[in-house]
């Protein structure tokens, strides 16, 4: 199944705003805050993926700790 998103926000809250008025559904994050009227359902068997980046700005000095990071997640097959 092909889905074509009319409306597409970073807002969260905007998207489940939306659908609290009955204007369609959304694809949210498990654990997120619900505005009120919206409810969720799981969805099983479905092989979703989302990209990831990592953004930082440019001549930035990083703790130890990021360094760290960055070095494993960039290092990590996340295939």
């Amino acid at each position: 199944i092909k889905l074509y998103a009319k409306f597409r926000s970073e807002r969260e809250d905007w998207v489940q705003s939306m659908v609290a008025a009955g204007l369609g559904f959304a694809f949210i994050p498990e654990h997120a805050v619900l505005v009120e009227n919206v409810i969720k359902r799981s969805i099983s068997d479905a092989e979703l993926s989302r990209g990831i980046q990592i953004a930082s700005m440019p001549g930035r000095k990083f703790s130890k700790a990021v360094q760290q990071f960055y070095r494993a997640a960039t290092r990590y097959d996340w295939s």
